[in-house]
């Protein structure tokens, strides 16, 4: 007897588009059950897709049941024919909604004002849901898998010059989740808006600020309109006209609304090399660039240790605080490369930077939980690293300079008749580092 050809797809839409795509395909089981109760299980390829011979002239129900999406039967009761099964040939999976629940959160306590959540979709088959929190601070929302951007924009001041917004930005719900603990922090932002110009006429602009938290916009039609944290920022603002470079930069201190009117200056090129011994220094640095009157720019220089800024004129300290590591003495040590110059800028000028190289010894400090002299001993494990001893003060208190790398740290007291030992491995990374260290009992 010759079978009834069936061939399909399983497939979850993950764009719904209504069609299957490339990777929507899903490796699954159908099981085909005929109305004595025989079954055929079928499984499908890494496509989602499936073949079966049925036997003709009898009914059949179709099942498909796949972790996290939810059961399929075909029809919804009793059987169909081949021909019907031909029909509806293709399966198309829905995933089960997750349930998120969490708490709103401002300075570490519940936040119980109503305020709208938005779960705004980001791809991978999510939906966008807004929820609208109740006052006691919790919320629960059943989401689609998928990833999420989390959105909360909701006034303190009638006029939302001051808002409240989300810390926590965003959320990924996998097929099959279930549920999820979600917890979202909330902040006061304060609007900041003007205009900038050009010879007294509006202009676009590339504008950042850095402070509590950095901001990069482009104006549009010369204005701007953004939220930030309170705080001490330095603002950027640059724009190239028929090749011509301009800027601004200033400080500012943002607590209220702020309405800045910016007024560009054409750019003036600041360039040099960095210097060493004479000779210039192939390596990439960071160089701190800091106005007198307030502002500062964070520049880089080039793998030849070259330097190019743009800046307004003005009065300027650049400086160089970085520490890498170097062969010395035939051992890897952590070095640090240090500069400070005054550039007053008032034309293009070359400004050559002279650095100055020192061993990066941190400062390694705490305190032992025993009184007196204590003698410390750092045995030296990794190459950058240097044997070194210490002794903590009468209150048990010790500060020591290290080269940054892996010790044993051996500590031992003869304390009020009765001996204390401390053993540890330490690692003591290129920065200073405070450590309380623990004395126990130790046995001859």
């Amino acid at each position: 007897m010759k079978g009834v050809k069936v061939d399909g797809d399983v497939y979850y839409d993950v764009n719904s588009n209504g069609v299957k795509d490339e990777a929507e395909g899903l490796e699954t089981e159908l099981t085909f059950i005929d109305e004595s109760d025989k079954r055929l299980y079928v499984s499908t390829d890494g496509e989602g897709a499936y073949l079966v011979y049925l036997v003709p002239n009898r009914t059949y129900s179709v099942l498909i049941n796949e972790f996290g999406f939810s059961p399929v039967r075909l029809p919804d009761e009793g059987y169909i024919t081949t021909q019907e099964i031909i029909a509806n040939r293709n399966f198309v999976l829905s995933p089960i909604n997750a349930t998120v629940s969490g708490r709103l959160l401002f300075n570490g306590s519940v936040f119980e004002e109503r305020v709208n959540i938005t779960f705004e979709a980001d791809g991978s088959g999510a939906m966008t849901q807004t929820v609208l929190s109740p006052s006691d601070g919790n919320y629960t929302v059943s989401l689609r898998p998928g990833s999420y951007a989390i959105s909360i924009d909701h006034n303190i001041t009638a006029n939302g010059t001051i808002k409240y917004r989300n810390v926590d930005k965003y959320l990924n719900i996998e097929i099959g989740g279930g549920f999820y603990k979600k917890d979202i922090n909330l902040i006061e932002k304060v609007r900041v808006d003007g205009v900038v110009y050009l010879y007294n006429n509006k202009t676009n602009a590339d504008l950042t600020l850095i402070g509590p938290e950095k901001i990069e916009i482009s104006t549009v039609n010369g204005t701007f309109d953004f939220y930030v944290e309170s705080g001490i920022y330095t603002i950027f603002a640059n724009s190239t006209e028929e090749s011509i470079k301009y800027t601004y930069m200033d400080h500012l201190e943002i607590e209220k609304n702020l309405t800045l009117n910016i007024s560009l200056e054409r750019a003036t090129r600041l360039f040099g090399t960095l210097i060493y011994q004479n000779e210039s220094i192939d390596m990439k640095m960071p160089l701190l660039i800091e106005k007198e009157g307030g502002g500062s720019v964070l520049s880089h220089s080039d793998d030849n240790g070259k330097y190019e800024v743009h800046l307004s004129q003005g009065n300027y300290v650049i400086s160089i605080n970085y520490t890498t590591t170097e062969t010395f003495n035939g051992k890897m040590r952590y070095i640090r490369y240090t500069s400070t110059r005054d550039v007053v800028i008032t034309n293009e000028r070359k400004a050559d930077i002279e650095l100055y190289k020192t061993l990066n010894n941190v400062t390694f400090s705490g305190d032992l939980n025993v009184t007196g002299y204590i003698k410390m001993e750092f045995i030296a494990h990794s190459e950058s690293a240097i044997n070194a001893t210490a002794l903590s003060d009468a209150n048990g208190e010790y500060e020591v300079k290290l080269a940054p790398g892996d010790y044993t740290l051996y500590v031992y007291v003869h304390h009020e008749h009765e001996d204390k030992v401390h053993f540890d491995v330490v690692t003591i990374p290129p920065h200073d580092v405070f450590h309380n260290i623990t004395l126990v009992d130790g046995y001859k």
